[in-house]
C-alpha cells in the first residue's frame, strides 16, 4: 500500500490574484515550489499550499505599499517628539534600563574608568 502524500495540482488556478503557472522540481519546507504570476505581473516562486491557504497573496508588492504607509504614519506621530534632533521622551524618562550597571542614566564603565555622556542633536557629549 502506497501511503505517500501526493501534491495537489494547482495549475492555472487564480487565487487572490496570484496565478499558479507550473510546478517546479524544487522543494522548500518539504513542499514543491510553484512558478506563480502576481497581479502586478511579477513572476515568483512559492509553495502551492501556502498560496491556496491564502498565506501568500502577492509577490511582496502589496507589503511594500503597506510598509511605506505605516512608516509615514510613524514619522508623523514621532515628529512632535523631536526637538533639534533630540528625542524628548527619552530625556524625560526616569526609568533606569535593565542593562545599566552604574545606577545612573548615561554613565557606563570603560575599562577601570566611569564615563558619563549624553546625546543631544545626534551628537555624543562627554560630561566631565
Amino acid at each position: 500500500m502506497n501511503t505517500r502524500f501526493k501534491s495537489k495540482d494547482y495549475s492555472g488556478m487564480n487565487i487572490n490574484g496570484v496565478v499558479l503557472l507550473e510546478k517546479t522540481d524544487k522543494k522548500s519546507r518539504g513542499a514543491y515550489l510553484w512558478k506563480c504570476k502576481c497581479k502586478c505581473g511579477n513572476i515568483f516562486y512559492a509553495e502551492g499550499y501556502r498560496v491556496a491557504n491564502g498565506e501568500i497573496s502577492s509577490c511582496g508588492c502589496s507589503r511594500k505599499v503597506f510598509r511605506k504607509d505605516n512608516l509615514q504614519k510613524a514619522r508623523e506621530k514621532l515628529k512632535d517628539n523631536f526637538v533639534d534632533g533630540t528625542f524628548i521622551p527619552l530625556i524625560k524618562n526616569n526609568k533606569i534600563r535593565k542593562n545599566n550597571t552604574s545606577g545612573c542614566t548615561g554613565v557606563y564603565k570603560k575599562g577601570n574608568r566611569w564615563i558619563a555622556e549624553i546625546m543631544i542633536a545626534r551628537k555624543r557629549i562627554k560630561l566631565r
